[in-house]
């Protein structure tokens, strides 16, 4: 930024007076806004009067050289510098860096001039929304630079080349590139830059090339999980899935403070073996990416839960660490459907699927099927079912990496099961008891299947000069009432009312030349819990 932007000189006052906040001394705001301006002035080291270091990556380095021994920032550092770097908006990372390390410090920068007081460095607060200011600030000319925090600040640059490149290849691990060590677009992979090749061997060009790809790996798992948070289309498996590989790379990111912190004692040598293990288990995790790349609910699952069984018990155990992560969402819609009988799915990646089309009376059949839902929808009964309680608590007690364990002495699996049984022993009671299913099967093979042989014969010898007559001829109402006289005149008058109300005539439907034998027929209408079980037309 020039100092004769004054648009983004104007955008600077106004961060600094919002990080203040309520403090709006004019003199500390000024102090702030000079220092703040000669950091992203500076176009090479020492002219903001702070001393950086003469690279991006020193300035890198001084910054985790503060976080060391807190792998937790410094993993959450490396993260937030890759974000910084694949910006298509910000580019002076130097001096973005530079500012940051200013404003962390606890001890004031004192201004030599003597119109303007000490001041401490504002913190950082929470990000909101500012009002733009129409007014344009005016650039006075710097006072005399401020000293330099050596401690803290200053860098030199290292005057061995070896370990300049080992430095840039822990950049490199981040998908990052250097000065020295950039990606061929043509191979695909990361090479010492052509301009510095004469600087070392033959071999080390080969190493390099094969240390690099362990970025290559890394780039390759982080879009694949930036591209995943953009579409937002995977469900609730996919999102655990790649929760899962960034919890992998936080791992990652921590390994690598750990090789930073070696500092000067590292070689290449040592550095090949400290990433022997991370190698592999980046192949391993980008070959998952690759399998499991197209694949959405229970196909993910599957797809995952075939690297379970690797010959590698690091690796393997990994992928079990994944596939527990990815069975979590599926785990928690089972057990509201085996507990409440509830499909909570918003993005049907459950094994059963609802469709609510379907009415109360197809609900056995086509929609959804579970005891409780029966229960409560068809049969209409609230009533607490026996055990229900100790269904619960040991469902409570189980794990999503029961999903995938031996059924033998699988909690989960026996929770299931005495669940299955219980509610399908609560429907079995409500249907033979309050709605007397056995009394309607019978029912229908004595009336449907002509087992009540006195009803059916003086029901023909009524009948029988009716259905003489042509079909069209014949009236519903009329065969009903010679129906109900039969039933009156023998031992079916003493059923159940509620089965002989069910029992009528019904006419087919009727072809030219058709007589009443041909079209008559006995019905027996269901409906209720009983219709859901037998169905006015055969499948």
């Amino acid at each position: 930024m020039s100092m004769k932007d004054s648009g983004s000189a104007a955008q600077v006052h106004k961060l600094i007076e919002h990080i203040l906040g309520n403090n709006k001394d004019p003199d500390k705001i000024s102090a702030h806004f000079r220092t703040t301006l000669r950091v992203l002035n500076a176009s090479h080291p020492g002219e903001s009067g702070i001393e950086f270091g003469k690279s991006e990556l020193e300035v890198v380095d001084t910054i985790k050289r503060l976080l060391n021994g807190n792998d937790e920032k410094l993993a959450k550092f490396s993260s937030a510098y890759i974000k910084l770097r694949r910006s298509r908006v910000l580019k002076n990372y130097k001096s973005i860096l530079a500012l940051f390390i200013l404003l962390q410090s606890d001890e004031p920068y004192q201004n030599n001039n003597n119109n303007h007081n000490s001041h401490q460095p504002f913190p950082i607060l929470p990000r909101k929304e500012v009002k733009p200011r129409k007014t344009t600030l005016r650039i006075s000319q710097p006072p005399p630079p401020l000293p330099p925090k050596p401690e803290i600040l200053s860098l030199k640059p290292s005057s061995n080349p070896l370990k300049d490149l080992i430095r840039e290849l822990i950049f490199v691990f981040q998908g990052i590139e250097g000065k020295i060590i950039v990606r061929d677009p043509d191979e695909d992979c990361y090479v010492i830059t052509p301009e510095l090749r004469s600087k070392y061997p033959e071999p080390t060009h080969h190493r390099v090339k094969r240390l690099g790809e362990l970025g290559w790996l890394f780039n390759k798992i982080h879009k694949f999980c930036e591209s995943q948070d953009s579409l937002n289309v995977n469900g609730l498996i996919g999102q655990s899935y790649v929760a899962a590989l960034k919890e992998e790379l936080t791992e990652y990111y921590r390994l690598l403070s750990v090789l930073e912190a070696q500092g000067e004692g590292l070689t290449l040598s040592q550095l090949t073996v400290w990433t022997y293990e991370p190698m592999e288990r980046m192949k391993f995790l980008a070959q998952m990416v690759d399998t499991c790349r197209d694949a959405k609910g229970g196909a993910l699952i599957s797809s995952i839960y075939g690297f379970v069984h690797h010959g590698n018990p690091s690796l393997s155990a990994a992928a079990k660490n994944i596939l527990i992560s990815v069975c979590r969402p599926i785990y928690v819609m089972l057990l509201k459907w085996v507990a409440d009988g509830i499909l909570e799915d918003p993005f049907n990646e459950f094994f059963i699927a609802a469709n609510p089309k379907v009415t109360a009376e197809r609900l056995w059949e086509e929609k959804i099927f579970h005891t409780l839902n029966y229960l409560r929808e068809v049969c209409q009964d609230s009533s607490p079912i026996s055990g229900r309680n100790v269904i619960k608590k040991n469902l409570d007690q189980t794990t999503p990496e029961n999903l995938f364990q031996d059924p033998h002495d699988n909690l989960l699996h026996s929770a299931i099961q005495r669940a299955y049984t219980d509610t399908s022993n609560a429907v079995l009671s409500v249907l033979f008891t309050r709605y007397k299913f056995l009394d309607h099967v019978t029912a229908m093979r004595k009336y449907l299947l002509l087992g009540q042989g006195d009803v059916i014969r003086y029901l023909l010898e009524l009948l029988e000069s009716e259905l003489d007559k042509p079909a069209s001829s014949l009236y519903p109402h009329n065969l009903s009432g010679i129906l109900e006289s039969a039933v009156r005149a023998t031992n079916a008058q003493f059923e159940d009312p509620d089965i002989l109300d069910r029992l009528d005539v019904r006419l087919l439907e009727i072809q030219p030349g058709d007589t009443g034998w041909d079209v008559f027929s006995l019905d027996y209408k269901v409906s209720g819990p009983i219709g859901t079980v037998f169905f006015d037309q055969i499948p």
